[in-house]
């Protein structure tokens, strides 16, 4: 077996999520099957989050800056059609992930990034939904029988498990 150490995070790594576990399975892309099964994503004090093309490199694909550490990361689903499906960037990934940065919780669709750095506000800040006083420690969706996600669950540090009943975004990221 042969290991590869990734480099790139400049503090402690507190979470990681693999694209095959993501919860959502969207066949509409003609290379979904080897992005969903060839993505690792991680969560650092450092306030970033990195994504790593496995297939590619040791090197991460896409650095998010945060304001915050990032305790919690997942593959998640993505709410509208891609703008760019015939053109999109070198960047660009067919998901969205999704990240607890101390008490919020934010979601970045990756189909519209167009920079190896991603330092814009999120795509969707879910914070208001799930309400949490503390800081989130883990998130994950829950998916139906048909595999698509119905919950966002969140973990916080004050014992508290919180679950949306239907996860829907409106357009303007409220």
């Amino acid at each position: 077996m042969q290991s590869v150490k990734l480099k790139g995070h400049q503090g402690q790594v507190l979470c990681l999520d693999h694209s095959s576990s993501r919860s959502t399975n969207d066949s509409s892309h003609p290379h979904a099957s080897s992005i969903t099964a060839a993505c690792l994503l991680s969560g650092s004090e450092d306030a970033t989050a990195r994504l790593w093309d496995l297939r590619a490199s040791c090197r991460a694909a896409l650095c998010i800056k945060t304001a915050g550490e990032v305790l919690s990361v997942a593959f998640g689903p993505s709410w509208e059609p891609s703008a760019n499906k015939d053109a999109p960037s070198p960047f660009s990934r067919e998901f969205t992930v999704y990240l607890s940065v101390e008490n919020s919780v934010v979601a970045y669709d990756l189909r519209k990034t167009t920079s190896q750095v991603l330092t814009e506000p999120p795509a969707w800040d879910l914070t208001h939904i799930l309400e949490s006083p503390d800081e989130v420690n883990q998130i994950a969706f829950s998916p139906d029988r048909r595999g698509r996600p119905l919950h966002l669950a969140a973990a916080d540090d004050s014992g508290s498990v919180r679950v949306t009943d239907c996860l829907e975004p409106s357009k303007d990221g409220k």
